[in-house]
């Protein structure tokens, strides 16, 4: 028997269900597309970020191999000796009461060696009496041939300017901040929240915190240079007996495998980077050329509770700029006089100075670093990088009294620190606080390094005297410290 099975309406239209769904609708499709873009753009974004922490990986790796380097082959220890080291013996601003506090100036140019052998026998914090018991040298001081011109560059000749006084003079209360025989290179009067192209103004005394523009003196160091090993040390010291150019870039210009050299004079490991070569009847200084991105400096600074040891800290800089000498008419020259700028930019960069507020800081105890505010004039550029480096520094004082009167105590403190994270760069017009008025900007900075105390505990002390400096060094990408001393 013959039966007509017909399929239900509701079967019929599941099946025709089941058929429109074997394809794709065009919006799924677009919405696939759309999806898988997304992810490529996502993708792409994180190739620049990969690429930037492979280059900082190799940039850490090959700083941190030129450091190490440098301190393997004993280049560093080798200048260790007090004769082998060159100062800028010149005096400070408004600090002539230290001639009876053991810094008397020569205002000539000479070893260390050659100072410490004068009466008193002391060479302190530059422009600072802080009258430590015993003798020798208690201030720090940063082995930086290539961070010192020429001193044909500012005596005279093609640089001359019409206030060029001669580099070891004091300078004047209408002169500019910069100063080429400290580090960072900033005249000890300098107000750090003020262009240091403008006039340092008149204080009023040695570590008196009265003055026309109320600012104390901030800690420096003695920038030096090096000696020809083929003279001895006399004052003043001439520019033939430095060691010659070819052979400072050598030695702080990149490793380039200086480890695997020997030195002809066991006994003299700087013989690794220098020989003597006789010519015409002279000896001359000679080295090997290297070709890096990389040079370095090292900063030494002393016990700040005496004794004869030092803490080294050898600094790498990638790319580094070169000094500048003072020029006329040249923005990005250290002018002795004050002059004009319409462009922070217009300001040498490759060292500057900040300060930091203590009432911002967080941590610091525990070795594990902190948080601090800088700011800094708007007359510099607020330039700061992630994995850079940047010193701390601060002049220890203490309380007498009443009246209330701060006095250094000890040499000035200085420490390295990694910068871990940058905040967005902040600008305030008329800033105020307890060293004056200014136009600044001012940056958060996360930084990695050891316990830092900001100011001294003092009661009746409302002035920076005591206060935390930081110096940015442009490019700086690595620091190795060590200890050690100086014969």
């Amino acid at each position: 028997m013959y039966m007509n099975w017909k399929t239900s309406p509701t079967k019929q239209a599941s099946r025709r269900r089941s058929c429109r769904r074997a394809a794709v609708t065009l919006m799924e499709c677009i919405f696939a597309i759309g999806v898988v873009l997304t992810g490529l753009v996502g993708l792409a974004a994180l190739i620049p970020i990969a690429s930037q922490n492979a280059r900082d990986t190799i940039e850490i790796d090959r700083s941190i191999s030129e450091s190490t380097s440098a301190s393997a082959v004993g280049v560093v220890q080798s200048f260790h000796d007090l004769d082998s080291l060159v100062m800028f013996d010149k005096p400070v601003q408004g600090s002539a009461a230290n001639t009876a506090g053991g810094y008397i100036p020569t205002n000539a140019m000479q070893t260390l060696e050659s100072k410490l052998s004068n009466a008193p026998l002391k060479l302190e914090t530059p422009g600072y009496m802080h009258m430590l018991a015993g003798t020798g040298l208690s201030g720090g001081i940063c082995i930086d041939p290539l961070g010192t011109p020429d001193l044909a560059l500012l005596t005279g000749g093609f640089v001359t300017s019409p206030n060029a006084a001669q580099p070891f003079a004091a300078a004047a209360t209408t002169d500019s901040a910069f100063d080429y025989s400290r580090f960072p290179y900033f005249n000890e009067r300098y107000n750090v929240l003020a262009s240091p192209n403008e006039q340092i103004g008149n204080p009023a005394g040695v570590n008196t915190t009265t003055r026309t523009t109320p600012w104390p003196m901030g800690p420096r160091m003695y920038r030096v240079t090096l000696k020809s090993p083929m003279f001895d040390s006399r004052i003043p010291m001439y520019r033939y007996q430095l060691m010659s150019p070819s052979i400072t870039r050598n030695i702080f210009g990149g490793s380039n495998g200086l480890s695997n050299v020997d030195a002809p004079d066991k006994e003299l490991p700087r013989g690794v980077l220098t020989e003597t070569t006789l010519v015409g009847g002279n000896r001359l200084d000679g080295g090997r050329d290297n070709a890096s991105d990389y040079t370095w400096f090292a900063t030494l600074t002393p016990n700040f509770l005496g004794g004869d040891s030092f803490r080294q800290s050898i600094v790498v800089v990638r790319k580094r700029l070169a000094p500048v000498p003072r020029r006329v008419g040249d923005p990005f020259a250290l002018q002795k006089g004050n002059y004009t700028i319409d462009d922070a930019d217009d300001n040498p960069t490759s060292e500057r100075l900040a300060w930091i507020d203590p009432e911002t800081a967080i941590g610091f105890n525990g070795g594990s670093g902190g948080e601090v505010s800088v700011f800094g004039s708007q007359g510099v550029t607020d330039d700061i990088s992630s994995n850079s480096w940047v010193m701390l520094s601060r002049q220890p004082h203490r309380v007498t009294g009443p009246p209330v009167t701060l006095r250094a105590n000890g040499p000035a403190v200085h420490r390295w620190y990694r910068v871990i994270s940058v905040g967005e760069a902040e600008q305030t017009s008329s800033y105020t606080w307890a060293g004056g008025t200014h136009d600044v900007w001012g940056r958060r900075l996360s930084l990695a390094g050891p316990d830092w105390a900001f100011q001294d505990e003092t009661t009746g002390n409302t002035t920076p005297i005591d206060d935390t400096f930081c110096t940015i060094v442009e490019g700086a990408v690595s620091v190795i410290e060590s200890e050690v001393k100086f014969e």
